[in-house]
């Protein structure tokens, strides 16, 4: 699977984690993650990992465009909505990496 597919992919997953009310509960690896490799744990959540990703994304569009609609996604009171579509068991971890994506997004968005 090429970069770009891997973001069109990632788009989707957005789009039906958005618009589904009656999906199975989530795990953390089912989570759409700013990432170009499957992630499976906090560990996979990383700068290097996600600057990777958001450099794919940014192809063809504005950086500062990709980073604030990254920005909306990840924002705490978005995420509010989405914790009940989220396994209870995959919650934290979940919650962590929402918080290490909103670190990151928040460290470059000036850059």
């Amino acid at each position: 699977m090429t970069d770009e597919q891997r973001v069109s992919l990632y788009d989707a997953r957005w789009k039906v984690l958005r618009s589904q009310d009656n999906i199975a509960p989530l795990t953390f690896d089912q989570m759409p993650w700013p990432v170009l490799s499957a992630v499976t744990s906090l560990k996979g959540l990383n700068g290097k990992q996600f600057a990777l990703f958001y450099e794919a994304a940014a192809k063809g569009r504005s950086h500062a465009r990709v980073i604030k609609e990254a920005l909306l996604r990840f924002h705490p009171d978005k995420f509010a909505n989405l914790e009940p579509k989220i396994h209870p068991d995959a919650l934290a971890d979940v919650r962590s990496g929402m918080e290490l994506v909103i670190h990151y997004l928040n460290d470059i968005k000036n850059l």
